[in-house]
C-alpha cells in the first residue's frame, strides 16, 4: 500500500522501528550487511559491546563489515556514494574488511574482503575512510560479491 501522507510515513516508519528493535537491529543498513556476510561467510555475530569488529570468522579471523549504501535524493536522482567510514578506536581490532556496497532498495552491488594491514595506511591517508574502488583493488582483495548475493537471496527466502 503506497504512503500517501507524511502521518501514514510517521506510522510505517515507528511500525519499522519496532520490527528492527524487536530483532536487535539498530542501523538497518550496517547490520543488514553484517548478516549477509554472517550468511556468506560463516561465523560467530559480535555483540554491539564487541569493540573494532563484527564477526568472529574460522577462516578470516576479526572481521569488520562496513556497508554503505546509495542515496535516493528528493529529485530522483542517487547519490552512489561507496566510501567505508567509522574507523576511529578501530586500529590493530580486525583482521579483515569486509566492504559492501547496496543500492538505494538494498540490492548489493559490490562487495570484497580486503586484509587490515592493506585497509588501514588507506583509511590514515584519507582520514578514516576507505573507497570500494580502492578496497577493492588491494593485493589482497578478494571479491566476494556472488557470494554475498547468494546470501541476500537465501535471506530474502526467509523473509
Amino acid at each position: 500500500m503506497p504512503i500517501s501522507s507524511l502521518k501514514e510515513a510517521i506510522e510505517s516508519q515507528i511500525e519499522i522501528n519496532q520490527f528492527l528493535s524487536k530483532n536487535g537491529i539498530r542501523d538497518l543498513v550496517g547490520d543488514y550487511g553484517e548478516f549477509l556476510v554472517l550468511e556468506a561467510l560463516g561465523g560467530e555475530k559480535q555483540t554491539a559491546v564487541t569493540q573494532g569488529f563484527d564477526i568472529k570468522n574460522k577462516k578470516f579471523g576479526k572481521i569488520e563489515v562496513k556497508t554503505r549504501k546509495y542515496e535516493l535524493k528528493q529529485d530522483g536522482s542517487i547519490k552512489k556514494e561507496n566510501r567505508a567510514v567509522g574507523f576511529k578506536g578501530k586500529e590493530e581490532q580486525f583482521d579483515w574488511l569486509a566492504h559492501i556496497v547496496l543500492d538505494v532498495n538494498f540490492k548489493v552491488v559490490k562487495a570484497c574482503l580486503a586484509v587490515y594491514a592493506e585497509v588501514w595506511p588507506e583509511v590514515q591517508r584519507t582520514k578514516d575512510k576507505i573507497g570500494f574502488a580502492t578496497s577493492s583493488k588491494l593485493e589482497s582483495s578478494i571479491d566476494i560479491t556472488l557470494k554475498i548475493q547468494d546470501a541476500q537471496m537465501s535471506l530474502n527466502k526467509g523473509i
